[in-house]
């Protein structure tokens, strides 16, 4: 999952587009969104974190809009990035092992020791 830039964004997005976009009611606009006006009031206040994953590509759905520019807000990676990642995590590993595993050793421990700077 990506970095949450701020966990009220998502919501403040809502609100803008329910706002100035749609101009509708909270219960209109969560109607439109496939979630309850309850739900939709405590996304837009940031009373709750950003929805699942699943639940924020409906919401996109349900507006017609790219997933992935919600997704992103909502603090997600989007999809093809995701693909892209898994695909080159997967290439490294198969690369990691065809090496002997006393490399494979020093390979994890220096992976190790990188992860340890950035915490």
């Amino acid at each position: 999952m990506a970095e949450i830039h701020n966990p009220h964004d998502y919501g403040k997005f809502l609100r803008y587009l329910r706002h100035e976009v749609y101009q509708e009611t909270i219960r209109e606009f969560a109607v439109r969104c496939g979630i309850s006006h309850g739900y939709l009031g405590r996304l837009e206040l940031g009373g709750v974190p950003a929805p699942k994953r699943s639940t924020v590509i409906s919401i996109a759905g349900q507006l017609e809009m790219d997933p992935n520019d919600f997704l992103t807000i909502a603090g997600y990676t989007p999809e093809g990035e995701v693909e892209e990642r898994t695909t080159r995590a997967k290439a490294t590993l198969m690369k990691l092992q065809r090496l002997p595993e006393e490399h494979q050793e020093l390979v994890l421990d220096f992976i190790n020791y990188l992860v340890s700077k950035y915490d």
